[in-house]
């Protein structure tokens, strides 16, 4: 894994947000990075007109708008940022999910940093549509902050510092890079590590023992896949594997564990093989703690 020298956190001035604030800090310091908070003044659905001219009439508005978001973004850098080294602000217009996949790609960003938060009366059950955009979508790692929705309830400060990492894998080919990947994040944080498998269980049925057997079978082909990976990668994590749900499996075990930090590999998400990778939104909206997806 690369270290982290260039972070973007894009701002939105949400609670949310906020409250994230802590995490970047923290993660700029220990990888001695540059920080670029990234503002998007986003357009009004009905202000737009032709394809030629998509604000035709609302320019004074917009450009209003755009001033105060400039003046918000310099008014939160000093008031958040104001102790912080190598501190940019950057605020664009456009949809926020493609300005900050541009912007991450523009400057060869190594980490984007964001809040995740719903909209509606699912919102405890979607990721906002930006965070899954950039989260589908970028080349780079992503750091998402525990998927809490409700104003009453503050993020988990007390993950700020990251001493215990749960490495969410499968046992596709690529899953030792996230191990590798997990294994230099904790050395750079010392933090400890530990693995977590979902193993598939059979349906059940009236063949008890049989359903027995096969489970025996299924856990011991990836206690035995898992030695093998770690072997590759030259580690040798302890290692926690459950039947169930792969979000609810990596949920129970970070609570169970005090986690600071979920690791799970995010790079083919459209693979169709892949059970880890088709759950990787479910693990990021349920966790507990915050999640680096790679």
């Amino acid at each position: 894994m690369q270290d982290f020298k260039r972070i973007l956190f894009p701002v939105d001035f949400s609670r949310q947000c906020t409250g994230t604030i802590p995490f970047v800090k923290e993660m700029v310091g220990k990888f001695a990075a540059a920080l670029t908070l990234f503002h998007v003044v986003q357009i009004p659905v009905d202000w737009y007109g032709t394809m030629s001219s998509p604000a035709m009439g609302y320019g004074g508005a917009f450009e209003e708008y755009y001033r105060l978001g400039e003046q918000h973004m310099a008014a939160f850098r000093s008031e958040h940022f104001g102790d912080t080294h190598s501190v940019a602000t950057i605020c664009e217009w456009g949809d926020p999910g493609d300005a900050i996949l541009a912007r991450a790609e523009k400057a060869d960003t190594d980490l984007i940093m964001m809040a995740t938060r719903g909209h509606g009366p699912f919102a405890g059950f979607l990721l906002g549509s930006t965070a899954a955009k950039v989260l589908h979508r970028a080349v780079c790692p992503v750091w998402t902050a525990a998927h809490l929705d409700s104003d009453g309830e503050d993020l988990p400060a007390a993950h700020v510092r990251v001493r215990n990492i749960l490495c969410a894998v499968d046992l596709e080919k690529d899953s030792g890079h996230v191990i590798q990947s997990a294994a230099a994040l904790a050395d750079k944080l010392s933090a400890e590590v530990r693995l977590v498998h979902c193993v598939p269980a059979s349906e059940g049925g009236p063949a008890a023992k049989f359903d027995f057997e096969f489970n025996r079978f299924l856990v011991d082909s990836a206690r035995q896949g898992l030695a093998r990976m770690q072997a590759e990668v030259n580690s040798s994590f302890e290692v926690f594997l459950a039947f169930g749900s792969v979000s609810k499996v990596v949920r129970d075990e970070a609570l169970s564990r005090e986690t600071d930090l979920v690791v799970v590999g995010r790079g083919h998400v459209k693979s169709p093989f892949s059970r880890l990778r088709s759950n990787a939104y479910a693990i990021i909206r349920d966790a507990p703690c915050p999640v680096l997806s790679l």
